[in-house]
């Protein structure tokens, strides 16, 4: 279908963007395709002088796959990179992307012998971290290890090092190495100070863990400020300290949700923590307006909120959208991980509804 007259690219690309927010998936991929098959009718040396252009198809190309990959249609998704392999720079890493679609698509080791070829035959950072993360979403650490280190020796930047550390500061906390995870992730923030910022994987990482002291450490460095006076305050819950952490998520809940960059998942899990599930869904409809980015996290907050009110339809709307974005995932899942479980556990009391939604939940044959 050729491109209106009267339709710029950014139009397009725009439309595509809000049918895929409001689920309307085939006309989202429709719309994609079109500036991709645009596109690619112009020579790549065309592309090369028109830098606008070139940023375009990149934009596009890279949504239209990721669009794909939710659907699980990574045969079309490869053709979508192999239309453009000649067309944009070889740095893009779009064989790359190849390989790893054929990983997620369940030819794992294809898609691996692809990656490993690829690093051979042009060793980069970006190579090596891309086969890092592969190996870390499979769970072999030990070969991840082993391409993260690999990667760093090939920085070219401290961004780029900082990169690699990062994935370091991973595979170190999946296999629970907590001295060399903090070190990796240390590392990380003295090469790129903007890394600290997303702080919260490790404070978060070292609460599971029950290592309250050093969260707390952590804990310190968090900006935003509804995320750090939650966290304070299951810092206080775990460490038995109920009025103190109850005083915390007073606090929190007299926060302005609204406001840029506001972590709205704490928010709703304090009000749900102080026994106040309707709090938590007075700001359900601001949230659900389709221009609000929401968490998973978020999302899973609410459908909780309303299962303590006993409301199984908006419960399992909520779960139901919790389980289509993890299996989007990479690696997919298609339960709510045990953790979520035991949340939900503490906080919803009647017993019929918590078997009537226990099977969005892994938690085996355990559900008392």
């Amino acid at each position: 279908m050729p491109v209106e007259l009267n339709d710029s690219y950014e139009a397009i690309y725009q439309r595509a963007i809000s049918q895929m927010t409001f689920g309307d998936t085939e006309a989202a991929l429709e719309s994609l395709w079109r500036i991709v098959h645009r596109l690619t009718r112009l020579r790549p040396e065309t592309l090369q002088r028109k830098e606008n252009l070139q940023t375009t198809l990149l934009t596009t190309w890279s949504s239209l796959v990721q669009f794909l990959r939710w659907e699980k249609r990574y045969d079309t998704a490869i053709s979508a990179c192999e239309a453009v392999l000649d067309h944009l720079p070889h740095n893009q890493g779009i064989d790359r992307r190849i390989a790893s679609l054929r990983i997620e698509r369940g030819d794992v080791k294809e898609g691996l012998a692809q990656m490993r070829q690829i690093v051979e035959q042009a060793p980069s950072l970006l190579a090596w971290a891309d086969l890092g993360a592969e190996y870390t979403a499979l769970k072999r650490y030990e070969k991840a290890e082993s391409c993260y280190q690999s990667a760093i020796t090939l920085a070219e930047s401290n961004q780029e090092a900082a990169v690699a550390n990062t994935g370091l500061f991973r595979v170190y906390r999946e296999t629970g190495s907590v001295d060399a995870a903090l070190s990796a992730w240390s590392m990380a923030v003295v090469l790129d100070p903007e890394i600290g910022d997303r702080v919260s994987e490790v404070y978060t990482w070292l609460i599971e863990r029950g290592d309250l002291e050093q969260a707390e450490r952590y804990l310190r460095r968090e900006r935003e400020p509804v995320r750090r006076t939650f966290y304070q305050g299951l810092l206080h819950w775990q460490a038995g300290r109920q009025d103190e952490a109850r005083a915390q998520w007073q606090a929190v809940v007299g926060m302005d949700v609204e406001r840029d960059n506001a972590d709205v998942a704490a928010w709703i899990e304090a009000a749900l923590r102080l026994g106040d599930p309707a709090r938590a869904l007075d700001v359900e409809e601001a949230l659900s307006d389709g221009k609000t980015a929401i968490s998973i996290d978020a999302v899973l907050g609410l459908g909780i909120a309303h299962a303590m009110l006993d409301q199984l339809t908006g419960a399992k709307a909520r779960f139901d959208q919790v389980i289509r974005r993890l299996q989007r995932g990479w690696p997919a899942a298609d339960k709510i991980e045990p953790a979520k479980w035991e949340l939900f556990r503490s906080l919803v009391t009647n017993e019929e509804t918590i078997q009537a939604l226990a099977h969005y939940f892994d938690v085996g044959d355990d559900k008392d």
